[in-house]
């Protein structure tokens, strides 16, 4: 419940008319509020969506046995180092995290879409190694391109350049399914990135 107070604090403007906020029994005024926001600006949709992913991620943040087996299956898929990692929505944080935790693991462009890194309260909670390197790219990757889709609730916090000025964010129109990994990779921005790494 904390987090979610947090995140209210760092989204929502304390004096933004929201309309009636009908209370919910057994939620603070907080969350309530953020949910009364999210709806509004991303729709029901919108605000479960904002949930729903979020406790993934801080579940991934949370558990660390999760966390290591995650963690450990990635490094184990890197092998002899792919030159670009794509990372979506929950695994935009396993991409960064494992790049900053994994000594020589090849990759020399990180691609994140659909990233909730922009949020304070998720970047708090990162592990030290990955929190620790802030506001550097982690070691080995040249090149970090982040691309959101303004009505993506998950990457409400925007871009990424203000906490990483080497990022080079990007912004693209998903249309009303704008959380969808498939619409981020259908962009002509992701393509030139992922094109860009290869080449």
């Amino acid at each position: 419940m904390r987090f979610l107070e947090q995140v209210q604090d760092e989204v929502v403007e304390p004096d933004e008319p929201l309309g009636p906020v009908t209370p919910t029994k057994g939620l603070p005024h907080s969350v309530t509020r953020l949910g009364a926001w999210l709806e509004r600006r991303f729709g029901v949709a919108g605000k479960l969506l904002f949930y729903g992913d979020l406790v993934q991620v801080r579940r991934f943040q949370r558990d660390d046995h999760l966390a290591d087996a995650v963690l450990d299956r990635l490094r184990d898929s890197l092998g002899s180092g792919p030159r670009v990692l794509v990372g979506h929505s929950l695994g935009s944080i396993v991409a960064y995290e494992s790049l900053c935790t994994i000594a020589d693991h090849g990759v020399q462009t990180l691609i994140t879409i659909g990233s909730p890194l922009g949020l304070r309260s998720i970047r708090g909670a990162l592990r030290p190694r990955a929190a620790d390197r802030i506001p550097h790219l982690p070691p080995g990757v040249l090149r970090w391109v982040n691309i959101y889709d303004r009505g993506d609730p998950v990457s409400l916090a925007g871009g990424l350049a203000e906490h990483w000025p080497d990022v080079a964010d990007a912004t693209v129109d998903n249309g009303s399914d704008s959380h969808a990994v498939v619409r981020y990779l259908s962009k002509k921005v992701t393509g030139d990135a992922v094109a860009g790494a290869l080449s």
